[in-house]
């Protein structure tokens, strides 16, 4: 059995660049995998596979509120999306930079709020930072002085 949470798997430089597990149960909780996966059972929540994820047993486990690409086989997938292509919706795909697997302003509204509690999902989903901003926004316009208009600036 395999558990990953809260972490960032990238194997974009590795020789397969993809993931393959048999006879093996894997759980992925609020991770980003740069790759794609294969295995025989899988139980993924928050997590986004940027390549293509084939799990064997489709019959088992589950994929919630979770990403991969739309060829992917994955089991019992509830409140999950499936892009043809996850072009533009990372800061930093490159190990080292400071927006490293962080999603982009840009990035599809279904990562930036497709978490269970309304929080992006990914390796950065326990940080909350859609929630803490609308929290800020929310404050602002009903403490802001009148006319004054707010100018957000994120730094990674």
């Amino acid at each position: 059995q395999l558990e990953i949470s809260d972490s960032i798997v990238d194997l974009q430089n590795a020789s397969s660049q993809s993931l393959s597990l048999a006879e093996c149960k894997v759980m992925l909780e609020r991770v980003t995998v740069f790759g794609s996966l294969v295995v025989d059972w899988l139980y993924a929540t928050e997590t986004i596979i940027t390549g293509i994820a084939n799990v064997a047993n489709t019959q088992a486990g589950c994929f919630r509120f979770s990403a991969s690409l739309a060829a992917s086989r994955v089991p019992h997938a509830y409140e999950s999306n499936f892009p043809a292509d996850f072009a533009g919706m990372f800061t930093s795909k490159i190990f080292g930079q400071p927006g490293y697997a962080q999603l982009s302003q840009v990035a599809a509204s279904f990562l930036q709020t497709g978490a269970e509690n309304r929080s992006e999902i990914g390796a950065f989903s326990s940080l909350m930072n859609p929630i803490k901003l609308d929290g800020l926004k929310a404050k602002l316009g009903e403490y802001a002085p009148f006319g004054l208009l707010p100018v957000f600036i994120f730094e990674t």
